[in-house]
């Protein structure tokens, strides 16, 4: 026994939609109200159902647009069971594609939006919409060559944002990515990052369009205005990082979040992304290339060097001297007047009272007892 799953409308605006991927194979068992496949409209993605078990076929391919009533898949008894030509309404036919290349509705239109043709665009399968615009951003098409109208009209209460492209694309990405957006001096036009499978995707509705050696061509095509890094964990490659593309010309602009409190007469480098709830007292000096995590205290008078970063909780006093590339844990508090040397590690949990020299570990003792209740 054959059962054929349609393509059921789902609202009144749309004559057709497109599968954009199977969920189980070709061929494979399934059981009732298993999700088989996506398919997305001009209004939503959603996914389409088995009614019944038993084996999956396959009649449509990914990237497709059919029209409602058309059967996508059937569900046979037996896997080889020769199927026969599936109903087709006498009022449905499914429309002719236009080219070989697949592509989802929201991509179509993200092509149109920019005046682009969708079938010029590279992709690996089904072309999405991080495709079109990372497309968008390599290439310079689309309206004015940028693909944002806020690019060719000055706004009415000043000019645009400046665009800001960021280095990498991992966890510390997304924090980067959410102070940018919650202020007003900024906005990501996209990612770049050395991970091969981060390609192609999105953080945060904004596409990786490629590795971090891409910096240099996009920043000459005028895709992008400023830079940021937004990694910590590795400060050698941070610092390369900076150093080279600021020795190519490239500006870095400084994150720093709404809800930082900057005071009077602070002295900032550029490259500098600090987090939430963070604090720069009156006249202190903040270098290049430093990394603030949420809730970091730098109180009045410090002098802080280049290519240091701070976990969540680094309150230091007044008078403070930090060196360069020194690496604080969670939770260290710096008495007054206290010098950090260059290439330090200072471990969670610190309380410095005294100096530390170039180079080095500092990690705080702390006798912790843990037992249980009763």
């Amino acid at each position: 026994m054959i059962t054929w799953v349609t393509l059921e409308r789902t609202n009144v605006n749309d004559e057709s939609a497109i599968l954009v991927r199977w969920l189980i194979g070709d061929g494979r068992e399934v059981k009732p109200y298993d999700e088989i496949a996506e398919v997305e409209t001009t209004k939503a993605l959603y996914t389409i159902s088995a009614t019944r078990a038993g084996y999956l076929r396959h009649l449509a391919s990914e990237g497709q647009d059919m029209s409602f009533g058309i059967a996508v898949a059937a569900i046979s008894d037996v896997f080889d069971e020769e199927l026969p030509q599936p109903p087709v309404p006498d009022s449905v036919s499914a429309p002719a594609p236009t080219s070989n290349r697949r592509w989802t509705m929201k991509a179509a239109l993200a092509a149109k939006r920019h005046g682009i043709d969708i079938s010029k665009i590279e992709s690996i399968g089904v072309i999405q919409e991080a495709d079109v615009l990372a497309h968008v951003l390599r290439t310079g098409s689309g309206i004015e060559q940028t693909g944002d109208t806020t690019d060719v009209v000055e706004d009415f209460y000043g000019p645009r944002k400046q665009r800001m492209m960021v280095l990498g694309a991992g966890r510390g990405a997304v924090q980067v990515v959410d102070a940018i957006s919650r202020q007003n001096k900024y906005r990501t036009v996209g990612l770049l990052d050395d991970d091969p499978t981060n390609h192609g995707k999105m953080l945060m509705g904004i596409p990786i369009v490629g590795p971090i050696d891409d910096a240099v061509e996009l920043y000459n095509q005028k895709r992008f205005d400023t830079l940021i890094i937004s990694f910590s964990n590795d400060q050698v490659a941070r610092h390369r990082a900076y150093l080279r593309f600021s020795e190519a010309g490239i500006p870095f602009g400084n994150v720093i979040d709404p809800l930082v409190s900057i005071h009077s007469n602070v002295s900032m480098g550029t490259g500098n992304v600090i987090l939430a709830n963070s604090r720069v007292g009156a006249c202190t000096i903040l270098g290049n290339d430093n990394f603030l995590s949420a809730f970091v205290n730098i109180e009045h008078h410090n002098v802080l060097g280049d290519n240091c970063t701070f976990g969540p909780g680094v309150m230091t006093s007044s008078r403070a001297v930090i060196g360069d590339h020194v690496k604080f844990g969670t939770g260290v508090f710096i008495e007054p007047g206290v010098k950090i040397g260059d290439r330090c590690v200072i471990a969670s949990g610190s309380i410095l009272t005294s100096d530390v020299e170039d180079g080095s570990i500092v990690k705080s003792v702390v006798a912790t007892v843990v037992r249980r209740i009763g």
